[in-house]
């Protein structure tokens, strides 16, 4: 999950617990998952499809969420949430260097292009937030719930309102737990949003 439930938060309000849940249910290792699985799903259904979705799950959101957890065993920590913004660039650029071989790994299985196209598009989302995590720590929950609202209008527009209803709630318990501004929410979400609306105008350029 996005957050270990520290001692205190046990006993917190009620706001600040459903601040956690939010957090830890719409935490970027999920949300970048269900992201990525509805584009596969999308382009390759069948047993190609799982396969292929094997891959990007290995060299996406499963590998940055290993790396979290192993920072968090190795520096003693509860809350997996990269809270110094010196820790971040490092993190994404190993992120971003899984993505890379995942894309080699898909276009040496003759994946279908769109599917190379939206895990560049993932990497090329990771890479924009460590270049951005040099001036402002943008909110990756945002990020990642934003890509999956994008990703929805693409498979299933019908619930995009719901997914919107989502992030706004997730944009509330960032800002109550004072993980995030409001600026680097909305910063978050432009990075998740645009990249998966440029992913997708490059599919269609290719398709065409």
């Amino acid at each position: 999950m996005g957050s270990y439930l520290a001692a205190g938060e046990r006993s917190a309000s009620v706001p600040a617990r459903l601040a956690f849940l939010l957090s830890a249910v719409m935490t970027p290792a999920v949300t970048a998952t269900a992201t990525l699985a509805l584009i596969v799903w999308e382009f390759a259904p069948g047993m190609r499809g799982a396969a292929y979705s094997g891959v990007t799950m290995v060299f996406g959101p499963l590998f940055g969420m290993a790396l979290a957890v192993a920072r968090a065993r190795h520096k003693g920590l509860r809350d997996l949430h990269i809270t110094e913004r010196r820790d971040r660039p490092g993190f994404f650029a190993a992120c971003f260097g899984a993505a890379a071989v995942g894309c080699g790994v898909l276009l040496a299985a003759g994946a279908p292009r769109a599917l190379l196209v939206f895990m560049a598009a993932y990497g090329a989302c990771v890479g924009a937030i460590a270049v951005v995590t040099l001036a402002t720590k943008a909110s990756v929950h945002c990020a990642t719930m934003a890509a999956f609202a994008g990703a929805l209008l693409i498979v299933w527009p019908i619930y995009v309102p719901v997914a919107v209803v989502g992030l706004g709630a997730l944009m509330w318990a960032r800002l109550y737990r004072k993980r995030h501004t409001a600026w680097q929410c909305v910063l978050g979400m432009v990075i998740g949003a645009g990249t998966v609306a440029a992913a997708y105008a490059v599919w269609c350029l290719l398709k065409g």
